[in-house]
């Protein structure tokens, strides 16, 4: 399989960055993000398109296919709010269920010229402890039902992709609580991994970087989650891809002098790369570049303390990418770098 190189678009953030906004040459998989689930009785369930996805969603496939026709267009599928987790796992949890939406899903890709269909369910925290098996079988049937298409009708096979938790097992540990493996190596075409938001909660008081590759003393980076998941659930590293953010986490520190990764501080909350930028013109901040130890960058100026990936950080974690086989990267989200500075060097570092 060709390299990924992904970007999710936000349909929520269509007037403020519309598709004609994206540099297709960056690219080769555009995901719409995101359309919802509605449940219309225990065994229908559809594709909910807003008033902005009707809006936007026709716009954003036209304008991809006349913009660069050999860019794949990817519907991303689910929300990531507790209302959104509920009725994926509802949905998943009867053989009904699944059907009708799995269904609905492929039409709904096939009217608007999607290439591929991609589940978006990054955390899935609920109380079913059935979630897991149902996924299973939800990729299963799914990816039997892309195939019945194509054999059907001779139209290339739409693709099947999930974004996920950075590593197979989720944290805290819980020995029931784990993507299932083998279905995902079976039926999945890629897995997109959330490797960022690591930190930042309100709960932390000392700085970290939310997306750093190494960590000597934690298992929560980018290179203990896909080693993870080619060493213990045994995907390939082929199907895997990086995730990287176009945004960083703010910080208050407690004592403008202690400004290095675990000084005491407070969390602010994210923020966008071109904001950042703009940030370390106006303030002159101080830049930090942590290539040997975490593979990240932060900066500073009086109490303000920022953890994001600079052009430095993003070349490394591509060359690790690429050095160990992966899949490709992706980027979350598209808008955040408005002179795409990150997908340039990331396109430059792969090539």
């Amino acid at each position: 399989m060709a390299v990924i190189r992904g970007g999710y678009w936000r349909s929520s953030k269509a007037n403020y960055f519309p598709p004609e906004s994206i540099q297709t040459r960056y690219f080769t998989h555009l995901f719409y993000a995101s359309v919802a689930i509605d449940e219309i009785d225990d065994q229908t369930y559809q594709i909910r398109l807003s008033d902005i996805d009707q809006t936007w969603i026709g716009r954003f496939t036209q304008t991809m296919f006349n913009n660069n026709a050999n860019v794949k267009c990817i519907l991303s599928i689910g929300e990531d709010t507790e209302a959104g987790r509920t009725t994926l796992s509802n949905m998943i949890s009867t053989p009904d269920g699944r059907k009708s939406f799995i269904r609905d899903s492929i039409n709904k890709a096939l009217q608007y010229g999607f290439h591929g269909l991609d589940l978006y369910w990054k955390y899935p925290a609920t109380a079913n402890e059935f979630d897991m098996p149902n996924l299973s079988l939800l990729f299963k049937e799914w990816n039997d039902s892309l195939k019945e298409e194509h054999n059907r009708t001779g139209n290339p096979k739409l693709s099947l992709s999930t974004i996920v938790y950075f590593a197979p097992k989720f944290f805290p540990a819980d020995d029931n609580k784990a993507y299932p493996f083998k279905s995902i190596k079976d039926n999945v075409d890629f897995v997109n991994l959330v490797c960022y938001d690591y930190s930042g909660s309100q709960d932390v008081e000392v700085t970290a970087e939310h997306a750093l590759l190494y960590d000597q003393h934690d298992e929560m980076s980018t290179h203990y989650g896909i080693s993870s998941w080619i060493d213990d659930a045994g995907v390939p590293e082929g199907k895997l891809v990086m995730g990287l953010p176009l945004y960083g986490r703010r910080w208050e520190l407690v004592d403008r002098n202690e400004n290095g990764i675990g000084a005491r501080a407070t969390a602010v909350g994210p923020m966008d790369y071109s904001d950042i930028l703009q940030f370390n013109g106006v303030h002159q901040a101080n830049l930090h570049v942590v290539n040997d130890k975490t593979v990240s960058t932060y900066s500073y100026a009086g109490q303000a303390w920022i953890g994001y990936d600079s052009k430095f950080s993003i070349k490394g974690k591509v060359q690790y990418a690429k050095d160990h086989a992966l899949g490709g990267y992706f980027f979350w989200a598209l808008g955040m770098d408005k002179d795409y500075e990150l997908p340039e060097q990331a396109f430059d570092t792969w090539n």
